[in-house]
C-alpha cells in the first residue's frame, strides 16, 4: 500500500503533462465556392492557404494567410467547366498533372503532334474527398491510357508546407509510355529559377527570352513576345523548381520539391525539372514544371512521383537560391516519411 501513492501520482502528474502539452491547431478543411466554382475545397492553417477545384482538376490557390495567389488565374475561365472534350486547349491557370511526356500527346489526342494535352487530365471534372488534414482528389479513368490519377494534397499544421502524394495506376490495356509531369502556373513572379551545380541547361524551346546561367543555378523572366523554356537533368539533389515573388508585404520564395529516382529514365530527353516563361503580350504566368521517371506502365502497376510545397518570406539581403536549397533539403526529410 505505501508504494501505490506515489505510483499513482506519477501516473497522475504525466497524465497532466501530456494534457498540459500544446498540440498544433488542426487544419481547417471546407468546401467552399471559389470564384463561381462549386464544391471547391480549401484547407488552411495560420500560415498559408491552398484551394482545389475538382470541377478542373486543378490547384487554383496557394498563397501565404492572407496574402495574394502566387499562382496565376485566367480571368476569362473563372467558374467554366469542362465535362466533355472541348477538342481545344483550355488554359485555367493554376496547377495540374499530365500523365505522358509533350511529344507523345497527339499519339493519344488524335489531335496534332505534342499538343494539346490530353482531356480529362489537363481540365476535366474529378471527384474529391476531404481528409482530416487535407483533400484527396481522383482522376478520371481513361481508356486511352487505361489508367486513372490520385493526388493527396495534404497541409502541414504549423507551416505553410503542403505534401503532395500522387501516383498513376494503371488497371488495363496494353502497356503505355508514362509519367507524372506536373505543371504550376505561377502568377507574375520576378524571376524563377533551377538549380543547376555548373550552370548548364538545356534550352527546350524558343530561344528568346531572358535566362542567366551561373554556378548554382540557371534563372529566367519573360520576354515581351516570346515565350522560352529551359529544362535540367538529375544531379545529386537539384530536384526542385522555384519562384521568387515582389509582394505587399516584401519577397516570397515558392519552391517545389520531389526526390529523384537513382538510375531511373526521365522524359523530355532526360528531364526533370522544367521553366516555361510566357510572353508578356499573352499572360503574366511562369510555369514550374517538375517530371517524374517515365516508363512503359502495365495493368496492376503504379507510377508516383511525391512533392512538397513549400512557401518562405525573403528578408533583405537573403539568397533566394541559398533559401531555396534549404527548403528543398527540408522537403527531402518531409518525403522520407
Amino acid at each position: 500500500m505505501p508504494h501505490r501513492r506515489p505510483i499513482a501520482l506519477v501516473a497522475l502528474l504525466t497524465t497532466l503533462s501530456f494534457a498540459c502539452t500544446p498540440q498544433p491547431p488542426p487544419v481547417a478543411v471546407e468546401r467552399i465556392t471559389y470564384n463561381n466554382w462549386p464544391d471547391a475545397v480549401r484547407l488552411r492553417n495560420g500560415a498559408c492557404e491552398l484551394v482545389v477545384v475538382p470541377a478542373v482538376s486543378r490547384v487554383m490557390h496557394f498563397g501565404p494567410a492572407g496574402g495574394p495567389n502566387l499562382l496565376w488565374e485566367n480571368p476569362k475561365l473563372a467558374g467554366r467547366t469542362f465535362p466533355a472534350d472541348p477538342r481545344d486547349w483550355q488554359n485555367v491557370g493554376g496547377e495540374k498533372l499530365w500523365p505522358t511526356q509533350q511529344n507523345l500527346f497527339g499519339k493519344f489526342t488524335g489531335i496534332g503532334f505534342d499538343w494539346p494535352p490530353p482531356w480529362p487530365w489537363d481540365g476535366g471534372p474529378s471527384k474529391a474527398e476531404l481528409l482530416p488534414d487535407g483533400v484527396r482528389l481522383t482522376l478520371p479513368h481513361d481508356a486511352r491510357f487505361g489508367a486513372h490519377a490520385v493526388r493527396e494534397f495534404r497541409l502541414d499544421p504549423v507551416r505553410p508546407l503542403v505534401h503532395v502524394r500522387q501516383w498513376i495506376a494503371k488497371t488495363q490495356g496494353p502497356p503505355v509510355p508514362m509519367c507524372v509531369w506536373t505543371v504550376m502556373q505561377v502568377n507574375d513572379p520576378a524571376f524563377a529559377f533551377l538549380p543547376t551545380p555548373d550552370g548548364t541547361f538545356a534550352d527546350m524551346g524558343s530561344f528568346e527570352g531572358n535566362v542567366t546561367a551561373i554556378p548554382g543555378q540557371v534563372s529566367i523572366t519573360r520576354h515581351d513576345t516570346k515565350g522560352r523554356k529551359v529544362g535540367i537533368k538529375p544531379t545529386g539533389q537539384n530536384g526542385y523548381a522555384a519562384a521568387v515573388f515582389e509582394t505587399p508585404k516584401g519577397r516570397a520564395l515558392l519552391v517545389q520539391s520531389h526526390k529523384l529516382a537513382e538510375g531511373a529514365t526521365y522524359p523530355d530527353k532526360g528531364m526533370q525539372a522544367e521553366l516555361y516563361a510566357s510572353p508578356r503580350n499573352v499572360a503574366h504566368y511562369t510555369e514550374l514544371e517538375l517530371l517524374g521517371p517515365f516508363r512503359e506502365l502495365k495493368p496492376g502497376e503504379r507510377l508516383s512521383d511525391d512533392q512538397v510545397w513549400q512557401i518562405q518570406s525573403l528578408p533583405p539581403q537573403t539568397d533566394p537560391v541559398d533559401a531555396a536549397r534549404a527548403s528543398h533539403e527540408r522537403a527531402l526529410e518531409v518525403l522520407k516519411r
